[in-house]
């Protein structure tokens, strides 16, 4: 390409996407009706107006919440500080939940539900585009949730590269899912709601979950053990360290055979552990978990087991391989 080519190109591409009004340009001849600066304006409407086009694309949610009016002239005013730099729009609404973060007013807490909404709409967004587990081998992928506790425990799930987990102070979960079904939802009052995005064959997915499965699943970044996110959920929880205690391990069997009801008692002590220090310890913090959550300590909650399956089933997680 030629250094006058490339210098006319740069000149042509500064007029149509500078914010200001179209300069008038030498090599852009004017016709009978139009000057040249108002033949050039045509091609600087269009280009803006491309660019709120995409923008309305991608945050359908927030446009209905703001008003058409209003969510222009946010975009506008973003497209100004932040304009497209590639030759792409694909990165375009990538500072655009920043954006809204840095412009908001002191002390009101309205403007958490509009960066919330447009952050949950731009992870969909680049979940879509970004990398996932197609090509990927998905047979028995809910294997690993039927492993035995002992085993499960040692498992370290590896968040999927399309996986995405929010915890938002509003419920815009159920908002943007009104908003895409074509009601006209209210603005909502404030409401913890945690959200998790995923792909399956290139279809993106949001699910909605409750803080608990929220606080275990956020835990998980492939390094972790099962075991090790249930001890930092519960942190007086030291069945990990005493897994290899012999008196312990007899414990943890003697609970195991117990009605669920008496497990949270620790009544029944075999008299031979009842003096041993690592047991009275074992005891002691199994005395403080909740009642259903006891059977942490040697065994894996019904709940705990159902909120991994369905993390592997919904590909929150890498499958990993499963030997024998």
């Amino acid at each position: 390409m030629s250094t006058q080519l490339n210098r006319l190109q740069q000149t042509v591409y500064a007029a149509i996407t500078r914010s200001e009004a179209a300069p008038a340009l030498p090599l852009v001849r004017p016709s009978s009706t139009l000057t040249s600066a108002q033949r050039l304006a045509i091609y600087q409407r269009s280009y803006v107006a491309r660019l709120l086009e995409c923008l309305s694309s991608i945050f359908p949610a927030l446009q209905h919440a703001l008003g058409d009016d209003l969510f222009r002239r946010f975009a506008l005013d973003y497209l100004r500080h932040h304009p497209p730099a590639g030759y792409t729009l694909a990165n375009l609404a990538d500072r655009f939940p920043h954006y809204l973060e840095e412009t908001r007013p002191p002390g009101e807490q309205w403007p958490d539900f509009l960066i919330s909404l447009a952050t949950l709409e731009l992870a969909v967004l680049q979940v879509a585009d970004g990398p996932g587990l197609e090509g990927q081998p998905l047979t028995g992928v809910e294997a690993p949730a039927a492993l035995p506790d002992e085993a499960l425990l040692a498992l370290r799930p590896s968040p999927a590269p399309c996986w995405r987990l929010f915890a938002f102070p509003y419920p815009v979960h159920p908002y943007r899912l009104a908003v895409r079904r074509g009601r006209r939802p209210d603005l909502p009052s404030p409401q913890r709601c945690f959200v998790a995005v995923t792909r399956h064959r290139y279809r993106v997915t949001t699910f909605e979950m409750d803080e608990d499965e929220y606080r275990l699943l956020r835990l998980f970044d492939g390094r972790r053990s099962v075991s090790e996110a249930l001890a930092a959920i519960h942190p007086g929880l030291s069945a990990q360290q005493l897994a290899q205690d012999p008196p312990a391990r007899q414990y943890r069997k003697e609970l195991a055979n117990l009605p669920a009801g008496e497990v949270p008692l620790c009544g029944r002590v075999p008299q031979k552990l009842a003096q041993d220090p690592p047991a009275r310890q074992y005891r002691k913090e199994l005395a403080n978990l909740p009642a259903g959550e006891v059977p942490l300590c040697g065994r894996v909650p019904q709940k705990i087991r159902e909120c991994l399956r369905a993390a592997y089933r919904r590909l929150y997680f890498s499958p990993p391989p499963i030997s024998g």
